[in-house]
């Protein structure tokens, strides 16, 4: 699972520069074939801006890969 939310990450993360903007986050579950990456995690992407916000947990407005993997986990609650 958590391999699989890196490779999330890692496909989020266009610019490659360790961490998600809003934008990146926002252009990649703009499309549904790369959205349908962050549902298989049962993750809903009906909100972007809210997903953001739950995932970027020292609000600096980048999610790095801890904060996306933690956050994902956290969302996701026990299986």
């Amino acid at each position: 699972l958590v391999g699989h939310m890196r490779d999330v990450f890692l496909q989020i993360d266009e610019d490659r520069s360790g961490s998600i903007s809003m934008y990146e986050m926002e252009q990649f579950l703009a499309d549904p074939d790369l959205r349908m990456f962050v549902e298989a995690l049962d993750i809903s992407t009906t909100d972007t801006r809210a997903l953001f916000r739950l995932l970027d947990r020292d609000r600096s407005g980048k999610i790095d890969i801890d904060e996306f993997c933690n956050g994902c986990m956290r969302i996701k609650g026990p299986a």
